[in-house]
């Protein structure tokens, strides 16, 4: 089955506040500082977001097949500054938060791989 793992980074900003981690439009549970969550996914297309309270990321669609793992690291965008909070809260609420896919090559070889090794073995 596909899994979603979100690693949240150790910034400052927002270190006691949790996010959301919303799939296809619904709550599918939080993360907080420096954590790292997964999730089960169906095979198939999905919208990732991640909110906390008005703020959030922009919405990142993507898909994934039966035996893919799929990465992202979560941050803020926000780097210091009264002026950047404001900015963010007024102008690009949904462009506080931060989603960076990690390279998908990797785990879909290494799985490819795995399961090559699986079947050899049965013969």
């Amino acid at each position: 089955m596909p899994t979603l793992t979100l690693k949240r980074d150790s910034g400052r900003a927002d270190d006691l506040r949790t996010y959301e981690v919303v799939i296809d439009g619904e709550i599918i549970g939080r993360i907080r500082r420096r954590e790292t969550a997964m999730f089960l996914l169906s095979g198939g297309r999905h919208e990732l977001q991640i909110k906390m309270d008005w703020w959030g990321s922009p919405s990142i669609q993507f898909s994934v097949a039966e035996i893919e793992n799929v990465t992202f690291h979560v941050k803020s965008n926000l780097t210091g500054g009264l002026f950047e909070l404001f900015y963010y809260a007024i102008f690009a609420r949904n462009q506080y938060l931060r989603l960076d896919p990690e390279t998908r090559e990797r785990e879909l070889k290494g799985k490819a791989d795995d399961f090559s090794r699986r079947v050899d073995n049965c013969e």
